[in-house]
């Protein structure tokens, strides 16, 4: 069977019966969202002593395998914080913690060394003290998705927000996003299911949440940060895909730079009360 084709139900079976085996008695499973999650997390930890697996089908089907397979063996989880910071929500299970912001995508840009790496390998022109402006007019480019986003997941809309790219509707010399309602229009043109379709009536109710109190890290969407930044760091001949740009800045995101987060100093506290090290 291909591994996309695997089912949540099967690979909660599967590590099951990876967490009963003799072998890996001692083991901490680390579960997680994606695979793109894995390949961002798994340099942290020690490979001898962790399995890092990921379980297909996003956060819910995360939790589900948590609530299943905590009580098989050492086992935490992570997961990206989504909208739970700005909403005030804890996470479900005490074995199972959050990103510090948005997703581990806006964990990397929130590190100015690591991101600016990246930045600079593209676009030299960008020096180190202008970052902080830099990544916060990223941030303004993309916050009118955002916070559709998490006005769609509180209103339970159903809309789709793919294939959309985000960074057709941003000017690449201002980085000011242009063309609200089109965004609008583009994506309920995806929603064949969308339970609101009056598009003043949702932009009204996005700006409604709006509030200068809110850090855009934990509003705004890593898939769409990644998508302007490609499209900013291309031309001149180079093509910078979302994908690439992406990998570029998880390589760039070292542990010295994790363990400046809350997530890390979470997971090594329940790491400690289970008496077991995790981390290199």
């Amino acid at each position: 069977m291909k591994k996309e084709d695997i089912t949540p139900a099967q690979k909660i079976t599967e590590l099951r019966l990876d967490m009963s085996h003799p072998l890996n008695k001692e083991k901490v499973f680390i579960l997680l969202e994606g695979e793109s999650d894995v390949r961002f997390y798994r340099k942290f930890f020690y490979p001898d002593i962790t399995k890092v697996e990921y379980i297909p089908g996003g956060k819910n089907s995360l939790e589900q395998g948590i609530k299943l397979l905590s009580n098989k063996s050492k086992l935490m989880g992570i997961r990206d914080a989504d909208f739970l910071h700005l909403e005030g929500i804890k996470s479900t299970y005490s074995n199972l913690f959050l990103s510090d912001y948005h997703d581990e995508e806006m964990m990397i840009v929130a590190n100015k060394d690591a991101i600016y790496s990246v930045i600079s390998e593209y676009n030299g022109d960008i020096r180190y003290s202008e970052m902080n402006g830099f990544v916060t007019k990223l941030l303004n480019a993309i916050q009118f998705i955002g916070y559709l986003r998490w006005y769609n997941e509180r209103n339970e809309c159903e809309f789709r927000f793919s294939p959309l790219n985000i960074s057709n509707f941003v000017d690449k010399e201002s980085l000011i996003v242009y063309g609200e309602t089109q965004i609008v229009e583009k994506i309920l043109s995806f929603s064949p299911n969308a339970k609101n379709r009056n598009i003043e009536s949702i932009i009204s109710g996005v700006k409604a949440l709006y509030h200068d109190s809110h850090n855009l890290l934990q509003v705004c969407n890593g898939h769409d940060f990644m998508k302007v930044l490609a499209f900013f760091c291309s031309g001149n001949g180079k093509d910078i895909s979302e994908k690439n740009i992406a990998a570029q800045c998880r390589i760039s995101y070292s542990l010295e730079h994790f363990k400046q987060t809350q997530l890390f100093r979470d997971t090594s506290n329940w790491a400690l009360q289970n008496n077991c090290v995790i981390y290199r």
